[in-house]
């Protein structure tokens, strides 16, 4: 006889991800992210072409995904403050680096791209936090070599 594993398994793990335990490992995650991102800025000569001001999609994308895991990396508010305030310098630092560099070029819409992208990152990360609160993993069942989590909502 074969136990199939819960429905509301996956959304127990999605909420173990988000526990404050795993703090740590979102932190390392935004910290290479960060990494990544600066290195891609200060290539010389490197990025997509400016033409229809297309590149401002990249913009957003690029940091939409560093502003998702700050509320994950740092759940206390003065820690994710910090970490915010740290990508608006990095949003606006890495622009104006750009314009000492060969090939590329400071824009002010980059900084306004980069900013909005920051912005709708943080407010998913916020609105997946909260989802994730709302869920408690209060036990686990494992029968069969199949654990099976009982998710509640918290009130």
């Amino acid at each position: 006889m074969s136990v199939r594993p819960s429905k509301t398994e996956p959304v127990s793990r999605f909420v173990s991800l988000l526990s404050r335990s795993s703090s740590r490992l979102w932190l390392v995650a935004w910290s290479a992210g960060v990494v990544l991102t600066a290195v891609a800025y200060l290539l010389p000569g490197t990025g997509p072409p400016g033409e229809y001001q297309a590149d401002k999609i990249i913009h957003v994308i690029v940091f939409a995904a560093l502003g998702m895991p700050l509320r994950a990396a740092a759940p206390r508010l003065q820690g994710f403050a910090w970490l915010a305030a740290v990508n608006v310098a990095l949003a606006v630092v890495l622009e104006i680096a750009q314009s000492f560099l060969p090939g590329r070029e400071f824009a002010l819409l980059d900084i306004a791209a980069n900013l909005v992208g920051l912005g709708t990152g943080i407010a998913a990360g916020v609105r997946m936090r909260k989802a994730a609160d709302r869920w408690r993993c209060t036990s686990a069942t494992t029968w069969g070599g199949v654990t099976s989590w009982r998710p509640t909502r918290a009130k």
